[in-house]
């Protein structure tokens, strides 16, 4: 009885051990705002990090009319939040409007605070040409008072160049370049 205890645990461990294992593809992003320069103040800005709407972690969501899923076998190579927050503050220190743009806690006493919620970034399937879709809301408040100096709610859809996931990262790359175009755009007119 014994003996076959153990055939049974060697067959078991045997067909674990050939099973293969494939790691999910990762896709980054090419986020190219085009953001002007603006004339220089002394003002400062703490950006606290994005926070996200809970489908979107580091799996790639698709969308068919009001449904959700998740690609098992494609991931983005960081959460959409880290992407677009990266970005948000890249464009805001190129346009050249404030003294200091960091994240939270790299800037002490700042005059403004940067928060927001990335509210959609997903691949929509239920249209041809399949579509990246990214929106965001940004919230720009005085540090004393909390006030609203800019905020709002920017969306950008971008059509694949082919309806397979393979064509998601350019057409989500120019989606996320026209949200933070518009927000900083925005955030830095006088």
């Amino acid at each position: 009885m014994r003996c076959a205890g153990l055939a049974l645990i060697a067959i078991a461990v045997a067909g674990c051990a050939t099973r293969s294992y494939e790691p999910a593809v990762l896709y980054t992003l090419r986020v190219e705002p085009s953001v002007n320069p603006c004339e220089r103040s002394d003002k400062t800005v703490m950006i606290r990090p994005l926070d996200h709407a809970r489908p979107y972690t580091q799996q790639i969501v698709y969308r068919e009319g009001l449904e959700l899923g998740h690609y098992t076998t494609v991931e983005w190579a960081d959460t959409p939040d880290s992407i677009v927050t990266r970005a948000m503050q890249d464009a805001l220190v190129a346009s050249g409007r404030f003294a200091d743009v960091g994240v939270a806690p790299d800037v002490t006493k700042p005059d403004y605070i940067l928060t927001g919620q990335v509210r959609q970034f997903d691949v929509v399937r239920d249209s041809e040409p399949w579509t990246a879709v990214c929106e965001v809301r940004v919230e720009l408040r005085a540090a004393l008072d909390r006030a609203v100096v800019w905020a709002g709610t920017q969306r950008a859809s971008v059509p694949l160049a082919a309806n397979e996931v393979a064509a998601l990262p350019d057409a989500m790359g120019k989606a996320v370049s026209t949200v933070i175009t518009e927000s900083v755009a925005g955030m830095t007119q006088d």
